[in-house]
Parts: structure tokens; C-alpha cells; sequence
């Protein structure tokens, strides 16, 4: 399963919880950062993950630092300059295993910094040094390809692996879509900006969702909570899983019973007078067969 999971998962939650805020008369929050300039806020990441196919299994686990700063403010937006370090980022999700411990490698040392435009209401909206990200990951690629041949990244087929280094080379880092690989990286670190949602929300909806070697759409049940803590502090939560199979309203043809284990949870908390997020969990874990995956990604706010 992609990370791209996360986008899908967050703007789903987003857009239902926006627009019945704005539908119905109860008491509503909106988030909004007051950032101040030359702020620093620093991050632990940690990714754990661990996939098992019929031909291999691997687990990898990576922590590193997220440095944030405000750089610029004016009446309509933020200027925040991304310090990143570490793990991939939604670069190696067609090779997820050998190919994240090759990047740990050649990142290692290495600095990305990306000046990351946010709208007022704390939305990111554009990557404003994009020239020098795409330089960036054209020399990874570049290194990848004149060190293929002689590097084990079995059991991948290093025939694949080429022409994925080269599709990312040609047709990925050019593209106009590009920019929006890091932006969405940010909605694990800026879940409620510019979202109004109800006082103690609590919401279930249904989405139908693809899940991992199955052909067909899954109903997946969604559970929001936001919640105020003591000190100002906010959390919102959110757990999905799959419908009972006599709840399915669409049962696919020779399908009669779950066969799969399936669950996703986001676990935000929110501190209200500083406004950052003091801590971000996203877990997801999927089993069928002989195909699992199970990946964990956390921020917690250090300083």
C-alpha cells in the first residue's frame, strides 16, 4: 500500500467534516495559525514498516529530525522554510524495501530544504524553490543509475528498478505534479488548518476503498473524534476498518466471507496557544494471503 494512503485518508475526513460544519447549526471551530517570524520548531520523525510478499520480506526502520521555520508573513500567507532530513518522501513507492534503504544511505549527511508557501488559514499551497528540489533528486537518480549494476537490490529485478530510476528521471521530477509529492507530506504535521469542524466531533461515514490484491471496492468505515484536552490541547482521532460483510450493501460475485485484516488510525494532538501540532501518528496494517503491509509514521515535537 502506497503512503499516499495518508492524503487520501486525511482529505476524505476534510472535506466530509467541512462541509457538514457548514451544513448544520452547532458550535464549530475553525484552526487558523497566528505564526510568529524566525519561529523554529524541530520534529522526531519515525517510519517503521514491514511488507511480506510471496518472493521476499523486509523491515526497515528510520528517525530522523524535522526542522520548521517561519520565514516570511504577510496579510495572506506564511513562508516556512522545511529543513528535511532522513527518510524517503513519497519518492520509492513502487520499491518499498531495498530502494528506502538505498535512499537512508545516500540521504545520510544530506539536507532538503524546501521553502513551503502556506496560505493565512495555515494551508500549504506551493513549494516556491521547486528548481532546486528537482535538482536534488535528478543527482539521486543520477547516482542510482551509474551505481545500479553493481548494487544488490535483489529481489527486485534490477531491469524494473532501471526503468523506474528512469521514468522517475524523464517523466516524475518534471512533471507539473511534482511539487504536490512534498505538499502532501504535510498533511500529517498540518491536519487542521484551515478546517472547521464541530465542538467534540464525532462522526462515522462510509467510504469504499481498493485495498491491496483485491478487485474490487471495500466498505470502509470512518470514525472521527476531535476532542478539547486540559491546557488548550486539542486531539483529533480517526480509526477505520471494514464494514461486517453483512453490512455490505454491494457483494461482489463469488465473495462470501472477509478473507483480509484491515486497519488504518490517524492520532493527532494540537496545542491551541502555540499552534503546532505537538505530536502525529499514522498506522496502517493490511494482511491477505501472503501479502502483508504495516507501516507506522510519527512526528513528535521536540522543542
Amino acid at each position: 500500500m502506497k503512503v499516499s494512503v495518508i492524503i487520501t485518508l486525511l482529505t476524505l475526513i476534510n472535506v466530509h467534516l467541512y462541509a457538514k460544519a457548514q451544513d448544520e447549526k452547532k458550535p464549530t471551530i475553525l484552526f487558523a495559525p497566528n505564526w510568529k517570524v524566525n519561529t523554529t520548531v524541530v520534529y522526531k520523525g519515525e517510519i517503521q514498516r514491514s511488507i511480506k510478499r510471496d518472493d521476499y520480506t523486509w523491515t526497515g526502520q528510520y528517525t530522523s529530525n524535522q526542522t520548521l521555520t517561519v520565514k516570511a508573513k504577510t496579510d495572506s500567507s506564511y513562508t516556512v522554510n522545511w529543513e528535511a532530513a532522513g527518510f524517503p518522501i513519497n519518492v520509492f513507492q513502487e520499491f518499498p524495501g531495498p530502494m528506502y534503504d538505498w535512499f537512508q544511505e545516500w540521504s545520510e549527511g544530506k539536507k532538503l530544504n524546501l521553502k513551503i508557501r502556506f496560505s493565512n488559514l495555515g494551508v500549504p499551497v506551493a513549494v516556491e524553490n521547486i528548481d532546486s528540489v528537482r535538482s536534488f533528486y535528478q543527482s539521486m537518480v543520477d547516482e542510482f543509475l551509474k551505481e545500479l549494476a553493481s548494487r544488490d537490490v535483489s529481489p527486485l529485478n534490477k531491469d524494473r528498478v532501471k526503468q523506474s530510476l528512469l521514468n522517475m528521471k524523464t517523466l516524475v521530477i518534471p512533471s507539473d505534479a511534482f511539487p504536490q509529492v512534498f505538499i502532501s507530506n504535510f498533511n500529517l504535521l498540518f491536519p487542521l488548518y484551515g478546517k472547521t469542524f464541530f465542538a467534540n466531533q464525532n462522526e462515522k461515514i462510509t467510504d469504499y476503498r481498493k485495498l491491496p490484491t483485491m478487485g474490487f471496492a471495500v466498505p470502509i468505515q470512518i470514525h472521527t473524534q476531535l476532542s478539547k484536552k486540559p491546557n488548550n490541547i486539542y486531539q483529533l482521532t480517526s480509526n477505520q476498518a471494514p464494514l461486517p460483510y453483512d453490512k455490505w450493501r454491494i457483494r461482489p460475485s463469488g465473495y462470501s466471507s472477509i478473507d483480509f485484516d484491515y486497519t488504518d488510525s490517524l492520532d493527532f494532538q494540537y496545542d491551541a496557544v502555540k499552534q503546532w501540532i505537538n505530536y502525529a501518528k499514522h498506522s496502517m496494517n493490511f494482511h491477505r494471503n501472503n501479502f502483508s503491509d504495516n507501516f507506522t509514521i510519527s512526528y513528535t515535537k521536540v522543542n
